[in-house]
């Protein structure tokens, strides 16, 4: 979408009635200075978001199918974390207007070397982890349980779809029928994209989930994702801290982990590969082809670990053949 389109689609929207009574209730008028189209190009159906520049300083408007979901969840936790998140002005079908925050978010900060508060951020996911679990069992707001088989299915259709020509049947099948089963007797969390593109100082910015899933997913989302690299004791560190806060057992949680980590990594892969073809991106000209070998090597690990444990995986393990030599045939790593 060009700076153009969204300026046309910012215009139009703000000289509806309903949105120019909601926005100057917090002071804003329709007069419009300046957009700045942020909205994501390399994957289809992700929505619009857009930084709105009026005469009274800066909104974002965000447009997608989830705003209603993004809506409700910022409001129910700036509610009990007023300082964590941006407030909602306006919600109406796919549109959101919200507060601008100021500044670079972590993911920028991490690129540029920046200290990332981790700590600090690690323990609000434990507060808000703590907190939503006790609106669930008042019957406040409920969740739907993550189908790891499926959602793995769907992102590979989704990023990869017409783009490589081997299978994953055989590997759905293993998530399906070993990997997702064991998850399952994990305790299941609200699940939250923590990943350092939201996060601007400890202000989470974005909250388009309404699913439950393992803890160990929300936390890979922003500590074993992106520019920031962790060794394995910062890494351990940060999850015993979780674990504190969340008053779980740190052994049971990382017996857990690689049935964890093999999804997320995997996942990952999906978005890796497509991102490397649809931007044309190579070694010389990016970091992507680095990302693609760290979940390469995560996801390896990880089902390497699970076999040695007794695990029969044979359709993950020919999946990975596939990927290392597509990637191989490719020059994508």
């Amino acid at each position: 979408m060009s700076d153009e389109a969204a300026y046309c689609l910012v215009s139009g929207l703000l000289s509806d009635k309903i949105i120019q009574g909601e926005i100057s209730k917090w002071g804003f008028s329709n007069t419009l200075l300046d957009v700045q189209d942020l909205s994501q190009s390399v994957y289809n159906n992700k929505g619009k978001l857009i930084v709105v520049t009026l005469n009274e300083g800066k909104i974002v408007l965000k447009e997608q199918g989830t705003a209603g979901i993004e809506a409700k969840n910022l409001a129910r936790k700036r509610k009990q974390f007023p300082q964590n998140y941006p407030q909602v002005y306006f919600n109406q079908g796919d549109y959101i207007f919200l507060e601008f925050i100021e500044g670079a978010n972590a993911w920028e900060g991490a690129l540029k070397g920046k200290q990332i508060p981790l700590d600090e951020m690690v323990s609000h996911i434990a507060a808000v982890h703590n907190f939503s679990e006790g609106q669930v069992r008042q019957g406040e707001i409920n969740f739907k349980p993550k189908d790891y088989a499926e959602y793995c299915r769907d992102k590979f259709v989704r990023h990869l779809g017409g783009l490589v020509n081997f299978e994953f049947e055989g590997a759905y099948f293993d998530i399906k029928d070993t990997i997702q089963g064991k998850l399952k007797e994990f305790e299941e969390r609200e699940h939250v994209d923590a990943n350092l593109l939201n996060w601007i100082g400890l202000i989470k910015i974005d909250e388009t989930n309404n699913t439950s899933s393992s803890p160990h997913f929300t936390l890979k989302s922003m500590l074993e994702y992106g520019p920031l690299l962790l060794d394995e004791e910062s890494l351990t560190k940060l999850y015993r801290g979780y674990c504190s806060a969340a008053s779980m057992d740190f052994r049971r949680f990382m017996e857990f982990d690689p049935y964890a980590g093999l999804v997320f990594h995997l996942n990952k892969i999906f978005r890796g590969i497509r991102r490397i073809i649809k931007t044309g991106a190579r070694q010389s000209s990016s970091g992507y082809e680095y990302g693609l070998k760290r979940h390469i090597g995560c996801f390896g690990k990880a089902l390497d670990t699970l076999c040695g444990n007794g695990h029969k995986l044979g359709g993950l393990v020919d999946f990975r053949h596939s990927i290392l030599d597509y990637c191989d045939r490719g020059k994508l790593i």
